[in-house]
């Protein structure tokens, strides 16, 4: 038994699965030592468990600490569609300005200037470069012959 199919566990009956309660504390005291939890049912290991995904690096999800570490990585770390991709951008957000905006915002609220470091804020530059262009695209329709009206 391993502790990231412990973390996996959704329900009481997915952890009935791996094993008995005590089994499942144990690999998880394990893990988080020289902490020590104690459960006496599947309903508190779950519990036990939402509060570590929580709390606890090591059983955080992802290789990122923080949702701003991650949106500053793929801004200024990766280009193209690779980018575009992990910022969850594809061809609505080209189509629809609202769809952009809201895209926007949302990446904004974590690597605004007043929420980074100095040495950081290239990120917000890169948010704006790619909000301009996404709606850039849609103010530079082109028609149906393939001409580009401005």
């Amino acid at each position: 038994m391993k502790i990231e199919e412990i973390i996996s566990a959704k329900s009481k009956k997915e952890l009935e699965e791996i094993g008995t309660v005590a089994e499942i504390v144990n690999v998880i005291n394990h893990a988080i030592q020289p902490l020590h939890v104690s459960c006496d049912n599947y309903e508190k290991v779950l519990h036990t468990i939402k509060i570590l995904k929580e709390k606890w690096l090591d059983f955080k999800e992802g290789p990122f600490t923080s949702k701003q570490k991650e949106m500053v990585f793929y801004l200024t770390k990766l280009d193209g569609n690779n980018r575009e991709k992990c910022l969850g951008i594809n061809d609505e957000h080209y189509e629809n300005k609202k769809i952009a905006e809201k895209w926007y915002k949302n990446i904004a609220k974590y690597v605004h200037p007043d929420k980074l470091s100095n040495n950081e804020t290239e990120a917000f530059i890169k948010l704006n470069e790619l909000y301009n262009n996404l709606i850039d695209y849609d103010e530079n329709e082109i028609d149906t012959e393939g001409d580009l009206h401005e």
